[in-house]
């Protein structure tokens, strides 16, 4: 019989953070096949990681599923205020969630999930949401058998290539014409500039 695995709150100091960096790259390199579009950078869970950890305990919590004194696992929520034009209050958002497969169907991500809720809700949520990718089909039915309804579908059109391909970019260039306008030509660039890529980093 497997060994039991637990779940706990992750404080901003905790050295099992480096474990939950570790998860997240995994968790990317997971969603790679259920639909994701964006490209997070090499280095996108130290970037996750030190945008969050200031606000644990305050305005967001990292959930950990504990096997011995090994993380398997790792839940991030945070709370938003909800605009007044959608009726206003606060809500929070589940923005990822990982296990690692071996600990998997063991209802752990349940207890990651409820835990999660219980920190919002005690801190006035009215409401809680999660993103999903489009063809993480397990991840769809996990949600559903916990009573979470689908709401909205998020769609996305790439402008430009990424990962290191050949980029089109749209300039404006001088062109003579009856009203005196700017044509709009493409010009193929061999790489991104610095500010762009610093804009890849997903934002679930």
């Amino acid at each position: 019989m497997p060994p039991e695995i637990r779940v706990t709150f992750l404080k901003s100091d905790d050295p099992l953070l480096s474990e939950v960096e570790r998860l997240f790259q995994q968790m990317y390199d997971d969603q790679r096949g259920q639909g994701l579009l964006l490209h997070p950078p090499p280095d996108a869970s130290g970037r996750w990681l030190a945008g969050i950890r200031g606000a644990l305990g305050r305005l967001g919590c990292l959930v950990g599923a504990m096997e011995g004194d090994r993380l398997v696992g790792f839940l991030h929520a945070g709370l938003h205020v909800i605009p007044e034009f959608l009726g206003g209050g606060l809500a929070g958002r589940i923005s990822h969630v990982f296990l690692s497969p071996g600990s998997r169907r063991r209802g752990v991500g349940r207890r990651m999930v409820e835990a999660a809720v219980e920190w919002l809700r005690a801190r006035g949520a009215d409401t809680v949401e999660v993103q999903v990718l489009s063809q993480n089909l397990s991840g769809l039915a996990f949600w559903e058998a916990l009573g979470w309804k689908v709401e909205l579908y998020q769609m996305r059109k790439p402008l430009r290539k990424t990962g290191g391909v050949e980029r089109e970019e749209t300039v404006r260039r001088p062109e003579e014409g009856p009203a005196g306008l700017q044509d709009v030509a493409d010009v193929r660039r061999d790489e991104a500039s610095p500010s762009e890529q610093g804009i890849r980093a997903p934002a679930r």
